[in-house]
């Protein structure tokens, strides 16, 4: 889970809705996530730079990483170390 440190100086833990399902990223750099209900989380979403990191140390071991580079239809499945 993402922590930050309170104003008192402790640490706090941020709930996220659900648990990394599915990793994609896109041609243009951005990122889409989503959990096992297919809804998006939007903490994990946005710049590949950005949340990369988040991503992967968050996601469950059972995640899914996706690159949709192109026009096809559904985004290529690829390995977490490649993502």
């Amino acid at each position: 889970m993402p922590e930050v440190m309170s104003p008192s100086g402790g640490r706090m833990v941020i709930r996220i809705k659900g648990e990394i399902k599915t990793a994609i990223r896109l041609k243009n750099g951005m990122v889409m996530v989503f959990d096992s209900k297919g809804e998006q989380i939007p903490e994990y979403q946005g710049w590949y730079e950005v949340v990369r990191g988040s991503i992967l140390r968050d996601a469950p071991p059972s995640a899914m990483f996706c690159h949709w580079f192109d026009c096809e239809a559904a985004p290529e499945i690829v390995y977490q170390e490649v993502w």
